[in-house]
């Protein structure tokens, strides 16, 4: 597989003015964005104004419901590990990705320990890759959403794993088992 951020790179278009990101978390993406709007990387001449809007989905950042951001003020939405986590993705279609099971090892492993620990309901493939099982369907929702134009490409979910056991450890500790064990 080609490295994610070659992808995006080939995916660029470089007379970009307007940029809107969402659900930036620490803001890594936003800095290799920034880099297509710095002078002598961009074709625009040097006096067009370029923006870069970034915000997390949290309230304290830009907002979650984006009011500041006119309709048509931007020229290319950026969003990553977001639709998935809506319980309505039609209604949020324009904060996406979505994953396949095959390049996602976060959203597989988890499910896998719930099967062996026997806590079935949890245990079947995570509803975050539904939406790229059918790529034309996804583009029909996105037109329908009023997109033109739209780009799909997979991108790498890493989990970095140190070891089998202290990635357990961290599961323990951040989903406590003995917690689910009393319901």
């Amino acid at each position: 597989m080609n490295d994610p951020i070659e992808m995006v790179k080939d995916h660029w278009n470089d007379l970009t003015k307007h940029v809107l990101e969402v659900a930036a978390a620490g803001g890594l993406g936003s800095l290799d964005i920034v880099q297509y709007l710095l002078v002598g990387r961009s074709t625009l001449p040097e006096d067009i104004k370029k923006t870069l809007t970034v915000t997390d989905l949290s309230p304290v950042m830009v907002g979650q419901n984006l009011t500041e951001v006119a309709t048509g003020s931007v020229d290319r939405y950026v969003a990553g590990l977001c639709l998935q986590l809506t319980p309505d993705p039609d209604a949020m279609l324009r904060f996406t990705i979505w994953g396949s099971a095959d390049r996602s090892g976060m959203f597989t492993i988890i499910p896998a320990v719930n099967k062996e620990l026997g806590f079935e309901e949890n245990a079947g493939m995570h509803s975050f890759f539904t939406l790229g099982k059918d790529l034309l369907s996804l583009r029909k929702r996105f037109a329908l959403a009023g997109f033109k134009n739209v780009q799909i490409w997979p991108c790498q979910c890493v989990v970095e794993l140190w070891s089998a056991e202290d990635f357990a450890k961290y599961e323990q500790k951040v989903y406590s088992i003995s917690s689910r064990m009393t319901r």
